[in-house]
């Protein structure tokens, strides 16, 4: 078990220890995994406008000391202040050179500053303070499997009776059924368990742990909720981990990385609107 402080590109750059993106890639298509962490023949996902924008506010909130953006000059945007000329090309270059994000006037002043300041409300309404544990990275040995784990936590609330992990996440519209659909499509459904034992671990906590996502929305109305799974989902989702873990050292040992159904014959449906008209003898 390893307790340490990097930067967040020294963290991705790790492929040795598993992290819960690269678990639900796993889970998505073993294939693709094995092609991008270990047979290096697939190319690393490029970051989206979207997650670029979530780790701005997220090193904004978690890491005010850092000075993280430069902001790009107007008079070298187009006339519709995008990035297009060759001024504005080269300079957005230069400060990604220098490890920094450039972000415009306009995208920070309407998307991201009202973003960090919902965040900040939020946070000091659930009692989190500036002495708990912020973005530390933890790395340890899932005892199953075997398999080398890390996990980076926004934040981790240490009280007397209680641990609360909490876990930033940003979006365009903040609903029940949006961030339910998050949880699905993005493999958060797997987070809480996999942070939960590293936390556990590194910090060799007896105590109950809690874990909260914080969602903010990146428009107006700029609302920030909180989400947690149900109880028997959490556990659910626990057991399922476990499994997905003891399958991957299975395949690590095998070596075979086939997607499950690669060798069998799978009968598809055709959607119905394919069939308006032509299917009542029709013709258009």
């Amino acid at each position: 078990m390893t307790v340490s402080e990097e930067s967040n590109e020294q963290y991705h750059s790790d492929t040795k220890y598993l992290s819960r993106s690269m678990l639900m890639e796993f889970v998505e298509r073993p294939s693709i995994f094995h092609g991008r962490y270990i047979g290096n023949t697939i190319p690393r996902k490029e970051a989206t406008e979207s997650m670029v924008r979530g780790t701005i506010i997220h090193s904004l909130v978690l890491e005010p000391q850092n000075d993280i953006i430069t902001f790009i000059p107007r008079e070298i945007q187009s006339s519709d202040g995008k990035n297009t000329t060759k001024a504005a090309k080269e300079f957005v270059e230069q400060v990604r050179a220098e490890g920094k994000f450039p972000v415009s006037v306009k995208e920070y002043g309407e998307r991201i500053k009202p973003a960090v300041e919902a965040v900040k409300t939020c946070l000091n309404a659930m009692n989190v303070r500036r002495n708990d544990v912020y973005e530390q990275s933890l790395r340890w040995e899932n005892t199953a499997s075997g398999i080398r784990c890390r996990c980076k936590p926004d934040i981790v609330c240490r009280r007397e009776n209680l641990t609360a992990i909490v876990d930033l996440k940003t979006t365009d519209e903040v609903t029940d059924e949006g961030f339910t659909y998050s949880v699905r499509d993005f493999g958060y459904w797997l987070q809480q368990s996999h942070y939960e034992e590293g936390v556990r671990d590194a910090f060799r906590i007896e105590t109950p742990i809690e874990f909260v996502f914080v969602v903010v929305e990146t428009n107006p109305p700029y609302a920030c909720r909180q989400f947690q799974l149900e109880e028997d989902d959490a556990a659910v989702s626990a057991v399922a981990r476990q499994n997905v873990l003891l399958d991957l050292a299975r395949r690590l040992e095998s070596g075979d990385w086939s997607d499950p159904g690669a060798d069998q014959i799978k009968r598809i449906r055709v959607p119905r609107y394919v069939f308006k008209g032509f299917d009542k003898g029709e013709t258009t």
